[in-house]
């Protein structure tokens, strides 16, 4: 059986300084249209008790707190993956990068990278745990007038070592993923780094964990969590709820708030640090799983996060080499159709 997952992502920078941006190259790509750069504010988030405190360490099990059991009758959700299983996945990702940094406004334009994966168990221990691999089999982009320039050469690049990537990672029978190991070819560029984590962020964040209590239709539950976005530690809390059961077949309703403390990051594939300030975020939406498998049959998540980044100059001591504040939103959202 085989799986359709689009994530289409737009993300808009600026810098915390007023002056007017100059003009922008005009690049497009096929089948959408670049988002135009703004300026948003610092967002007010009224955060939830369980992000105004210390982010849960790197590795961490969640942390899960039933709200509400749902109606009878109720049965203890858990993965029952056979041996063996294998299954094929399409994978949709598009992005967007539309930045303002002083004077300058610089990014890309969006394109959407068509993937093919295979999903197999390789192991299932007495537990029920499932250690599962995944390889990228096939990664293409249509041609458009982002091709043909030297931004359309690093997306090349990207889509070469994109087919090359590999990994593997433990399923617990209550949907709890961890020990993910992804290989991303050693020369993969930025680009393509940006692909193998938003492909790993996918595999994660669309799977559910599910409490030990037996839970019936309108049941509602928390999952709090350290979750790795872009280099950034998260402190991520999840409110679930099914919506309906029936049999090995769950759909749920889905609630993010995301925070993160100051911290210094780097993103995937480089090697510059920069200084988290402060970063806020919220996801809705919904999923469908069968729990004999291992991917969602349908899912529709939007996302929205809001970043303050501090770029300090190379040389500190340097009087001329000034510090750059940015202001980061990104919003993307995911949905997953059954062929």
């Amino acid at each position: 059986m085989r799986w359709s997952i689009i994530i289409l992502m737009s993300l808009s920078l600026a810098c915390s300084k007023k002056e007017p941006a100059a003009p922008a190259e005009s690049e497009q790509a096929a089948d959408t249209e670049t988002p135009a750069a703004a300026t948003p504010a610092k967002p007010v988030v009224e955060l939830a008790k369980e992000l105004e405190g210390e982010t849960p360490a790197a590795g961490a099990p969640p942390v899960l707190n039933v709200l509400e059991r749902g109606q009878e009758p109720r049965q203890a959700l858990r993965w029952n993956i056979k041996p063996g299983f294998e299954q094929k996945v399409s994978v949709k990702v598009g992005f967007s990068i539309d930045a303002i940094v002083a004077v300058l406004r610089v990014g890309d334009a969006e394109y959407v990278v068509s993937c093919e994966l295979t999903m197999r168990a390789k192991k299932v221990e007495d537990d029920g745990t499932v250690r599962v691999a995944f390889a990228v089999d096939q990664a293409n982009t249509r041609k458009g007038t982002l091709w043909d320039n030297p931004r359309g050469n690093r997306l090349k690049l990207a889509l070469a070592t994109t087919r090359k990537v590999t990994g593997s990672y433990r399923l617990g029978p209550r949907g709890a993923i961890s020990d993910f190991k992804m290989n991303v070819p050693s020369d993969a560029n930025r680009s393509g780094h940006d692909m193998a984590d938003n492909l790993r962020l996918a595999l994660i964040q669309m799977t559910p964990t599910f409490p030990k209590e037996p839970l019936g239709q309108g049941a509602q539950w928390t999952v709090h969590e350290s979750v790795n976005q872009g280099g950034i530690r998260v402190n991520q809390l999840t409110t679930m709820e099914i919506v309906k059961t029936e049999g090995t077949r769950v759909e749920l309703a889905v609630n993010v708030q995301q925070s993160s403390a100051p911290q210094p990051f780097q993103n995937p594939g480089t090697a510059l640090t920069l200084a988290l300030l402060s970063s806020n975020g919220m996801a809705s939406g919904s999923l469908g799983w069968d729990l004999t498998e291992l991917a969602p049959h349908a899912a529709n998540i939007e996302a929205s996060v809001t970043k303050i980044i501090r770029q300090d100059p190379k040389d500190p001591t340097d009087p001329k080499q000034k510090p750059v504040e940015m202001i980061v939103k990104a919003d993307r959202s995911a949905r997953i159709t059954e062929k």
